[in-house]
């Protein structure tokens, strides 16, 4: 096992002083809307402890489309509706249609990103970049492709901007007990529905499900940033947990160098009650989700089984791991099986559980 793992990033880290884009990139489940919205806060706050005001940007272009008018709430998801702008969508929640007088289209949209991306680049600040819907370039060709080349130093300005693509750091978080992300996803799809947890393990066509979703998939997320030559921080949400920490801290902290103490409170912040917001969305299990323990192990080894087939990205040198808890549990677990004995794809899994 030749894991990079450590806890946290010291304060005279290189991260300090670096100019770099950090995308936050899930996947779903993974309190993403928690981070997204806590980062958000943070960085536009110039007088908040972290710090991160004075050298980060959330590059926001929300401002620039809306011209003055009303904005929709949710603005921390503004880079969920880059991604589906991306993606070719016609209509996305929270920007104005494409298609109305007076409004713009696909191609202006993305350009008031990018435009926003250069601008704030060449005022010197480093961009954190967050939404769970990177997700879906495990399954949709090009997608990556297309978010690198809307980053500064790829973009078609006059005056290019410095940098490279090795200036960019990914942030992928890692859930377990990994049958708890699968029931989060549940939750978030198709309980409030009336459909049973078995329905949704079973039933091929549940949005979400687990052999189409992108959500479930942290290691084949990992892989293909590092296919595109991508540094990648893999972050074990249940060693956050174990260690007392918040996660949202941790990203500020460790990924983006705020100031902060050993235990991850903001130095200037260690008497006061934490401003953490933690976003739920409100579903809670119930009768229901009809699956007995048993079965419920069973189909946690069975993911893990899927996991192992994905092992080795964890061990590329490109990978550095945070709070390794579950996983160092899934490298051990991994090292147990024959290889006859992983499972290689998402349909496979399916079939399993």
């Amino acid at each position: 096992n030749n894991t990079k793992s450590h806890d946290y990033y010291p304060p005279t880290s290189k991260f300090k002083s670096k100019q770099r884009i950090v995308l936050f990139a899930g996947p779903h489940k993974t309190a993403s809307s928690s981070i997204e919205y806590n980062l958000m806060r943070w960085i536009r706050d110039a007088t908040h402890p972290s710090g991160l005001g004075s050298t980060w940007s959330w590059p926001s272009p929300i401002d620039a489309i809306y011209g003055g008018r009303k904005k929709c709430e949710w603005e921390q998801k503004v880079f969920y509706w880059w991604i589906q702008a991306l993606s070719g969508a016609e209509n996305v929640k929270c920007l104005p249609s494409f298609h109305g007088k007076d409004e713009y289209s696909l191609i202006e949209i993305l350009d008031k990103y990018k435009t926003e991306f250069y601008n704030e680049w060449m005022k010197g600040r480093s961009l954190a970049i967050a939404t769970e819907a990177m997700d879906f370039v495990t399954g949709k060709k090009g997608l990556l492709d297309d978010i690198i080349r809307q980053l500064p130093w790829n973009a078609d300005f006059p005056v290019k901007a410095s940098g490279s693509n090795n200036d960019i750091t990914v942030v992928v978080t890692y859930r377990s007990p990994r049958v708890k992300h699968l029931e989060s996803m549940w939750h978030q799809c198709c309980m409030r529905e009336g459909v049973s947890f078995y329905q949704y393990l079973v039933d091929p066509k549940s949005r979400f499900h687990v052999a189409t979703s992108p959500a479930f998939d942290s290691l084949r997320l990992v892989e293909k940033f590092l296919e595109k030559g991508l540094n990648v921080t893999l972050v074990d949400m249940e060693g956050v947990i174990n260690h007392g920490y918040d996660i949202s801290n941790i990203m500020a902290c460790d990924i983006l160098g705020a100031n902060c103490n050993a235990d991850k409170t903001f130095i200037g912040m260690e008497d006061k009650q934490a401003e953490i917001l933690n976003v739920k969305n409100g579903h809670s299990s119930s009768s229901i989700h009809n699956i007995t323990t048993d079965k419920l192990e069973h189909i946690n080894w069975a993911i893990l089984r899927y996991d192992c087939a994905l092992v080795s990205v964890i061990g590329h040198p490109n990978v550095t791991t945070l709070y390794s808890f579950g996983i160092e549990k899934m490298i051990e677990f991994c090292d147990t099986l024959d290889s006859g004995e992983r499972i290689m794809t998402m349909n496979a899994l399916r079939n399993k559980i």
